[in-house]
């Protein structure tokens, strides 16, 4: 059983090393971003998989190289209830995909 740590606020970044967007008519503007280190497709089903990685220190970024307790599910979208599925960079861009008509918008 995890333990929940009193007086602290974990970041969603503390749950993954990989940041995801999912496109889906769950969100108002279309789009869902999430941390996680992995995602299956199960059935039809995304389900993002991760652990939690504790913060290096106070107000410091995540251990990636120490992560605590076993992995787990973070989110599943069910089968209809997504489009699409990338890791994103932090500007919200796939990071592989160079064109994407209508998509990839860059700032000039």
């Amino acid at each position: 059983m995890e333990t929940v740590r009193e007086g602290t606020m974990e970041q969603p970044m503390n749950y993954g090393k990989s940041y995801w967007c999912v496109k889906t008519p769950l969100s108002k503007d279309g789009e869902i971003y999430l941390y996680a280190d992995r995602v299956e497709l199960r059935e039809g089903a995304l389900i993002f998989w991760g652990r939690f990685y504790p913060p290096r220190g106070e107000n410091e970024p995540p251990d990636y190289d120490n992560p605590e307790g076993e992995e787990r599910i973070l989110f599943i979208f069910n089968k209809d209830k997504w489009k699409a599925c990338y890791i994103a960079d932090k500007d919200e861009c796939p990071v592989a995909a160079e064109h994407w008509e209508g998509e990839i918008v860059t700032a000039e």
